[in-house]
């Protein structure tokens, strides 16, 4: 099996949108720490969306 790396032209993100109450669900990862994470993606996101 071949496989190419990805760029932006064979590759998608799907970012879903959340609230704020819901990061509480999650118990695995400290609130701050998924916060962060998450803002980070936005940047990635709006990198490649801008080239």
């Amino acid at each position: 099996m071949n496989y190419e790396k990805l760029s932006s032209n064979n590759a998608a993100m799907l970012l879903i949108g959340h609230q704020v109450d819901t990061m509480s669900w999650v118990k695995s990862s400290p609130s701050e720490e998924m916060k962060h994470n998450m803002l980070m993606l936005v940047d990635v996101e709006i990198e490649a969306v801008q080239g």
